[in-house]
């Protein structure tokens, strides 16, 4: 795919020096090379000779080394010599391509996007062009319109990261100019490392697709001023964002103070409406933190199986139950007895299945019937025949025959699979 202009430049983009004694050239100009015409040849031979399936470290370090010093000139020849039939091996072409983006970003462009077999290489191209933007941003925008797909996409980025390095407003506006908000959302993210108070007042409101910008915000927020954030977090109007600040705020917590963490959560999730959905894996991570800070399993049990109904619930009874077979198989199988039916207790079911299908195959069996979903049911009633009709296919048999008819015919094929194998 090669742009507008002359044949000695096809994308019509001037050379752009970025390294000092290296004033900007085009990939035609005709400038002297700065290197013997041996070194870059022996350059070109090695970077050729590379594999990208088995590529040698010490072959790459000692080519980028030899790279040094190159001037645009030198690295249009050398890729002009690792050229055959016409075209340039991708892989091998990267290292002194990355390379000369930085002596020459414009004359880096002009010669990937002359090559279809470079064009389509969006890492390349996105890398190239935020060089490109470093120096002359004006050439940078241009080139998108020499660009499509997701490689335009990935150089539309380039060039919004390069622009947040002198002026992250002026960045995010170009973003929102472009209408990308994969790019919007990252200027967002970066910024509010740096300053969350900044970026927090440049969030859009209601946009799902801010959920990563609101999550940094609300973490960096509160490492460095946690009643600036509980202000802010309070005039939060969208639930969901409210929602993803106050999670973001109970998981730096419960790295120092699990338990505490524990109740102040059970006390969001019953009295946010939303909490639920945007608790996602919190539940999970305290009850993990609040276990290897040596929390009395019953106690965490207790707070697990005590959160109000839905996924939260759900993921922390299961994750408990997880934790405590590995450490006493009785004592959890004691407590998953007194579960209300729930996913989180079928989930706790089938982990305690798998744990003693071997040793007790018959206990097993008569776990997986208790699961409430049907199609789980299924799946781990499957599980355990199969165990068992390895070591005892008669006892199995037997145990199908005590279900309901509807429920034999599938674990009576696993057994018949199993008899298979056997013979």
């Amino acid at each position: 795919m090669a742009g507008p202009g002359d044949p000695g430049n096809p994308t019509g983009l001037p050379g752009q020096g970025a390294a000092a004694g290296s004033p900007g050239t085009g990939p035609f100009s005709g400038r002297k090379s700065a290197v013997g015409g041996d070194r870059v040849a022996e350059l070109a031979a090695k970077f050729s000779a590379l594999n990208d399936e088995e590529k040698n470290v010490v072959a790459v370090v000692d080519g980028l080394v030899g790279l040094a010093g190159l001037t645009s000139a030198d690295f249009t020849r050398l890729m002009g010599l690792m050229e055959q039939d016409g075209k340039v091996n991708v892989e091998a072409a990267m290292f002194p391509l990355y390379r000369w983006a930085a002596v020459d970003p414009g004359a880096a462009l002009a010669y990937v996007l002359g090559r279809k077999e470079l064009n389509s290489s969006e890492r390349m191209i996105g890398a190239i062009v935020q060089e490109l933007a470093k120096t002359n941003l004006p050439a940078a925008k241009a080139s998108l319109e020499q660009l499509q797909g997701e490689e335009k996409e990935a150089a539309q980025r380039a060039i919004v990261l390069a622009m947040q390095q002198k002026d992250p407003l002026a960045a995010l506006a170009y973003a929102r100019e472009l209408k990308d908000v994969r790019a919007e959302n990252g200027v967002l993210v970066l910024w509010a490392k740096q300053d969350p108070a900044a970026a927090a007042a440049a969030l859009p409101t209601g946009n799902a697709a801010m959920k990563q910008a609101v999550e940094t915000v609300a973490t960096a927020w509160v490492k460095k001023d946690r009643p600036a954030f509980e202000q802010w977090a309070a005039g939060l109007t969208d639930p969901s964002e409210r929602g993803i600040a106050r999670r973001a705020a109970l998981a730096l917590d419960a790295m120092t103070d699990p338990r505490q963490t524990a109740q102040e959560t059970a006390a969001w999730l019953a009295r946010e409406p939303g909490a639920q959905e945007s608790a996602g894996e919190l539940p999970v991570s305290i009850a993990q933190q609040w276990w290897e800070a040596k929390g009395p399993p019953p106690e965490v049990a207790a707070w697990a199986g005590s959160l109000p109904e839905g996924p939260a619930r759900n993921s922390a009874v299961a994750e408990v139950g997880r934790l405590w077979l590995e450490q006493d198989e009785l004592a959890a199988s004691a407590w998953a007895n007194t579960l209300e039916q729930g996913k989180g207790r079928d989930q706790v079911v089938r982990a305690i299945v798998r744990k003693i299908s071997q040793d007790t195959p018959g206990d097993a069996f008569a776990w997986a019937g208790t699961i409430q979903h049907d199609g789980l049911r299924g799946d781990v009633l499957a599980e355990s025949i199969g165990t068992w009709a390895k070591q005892d296919a008669a006892a199995a048999m037997a145990a199908v025959a005590t279900l309901p008819e509807a429920q034999q015919g599938n674990l009576l094929e696993v057994i018949g699979k199993v008899q298979g194998v056997k013979k």
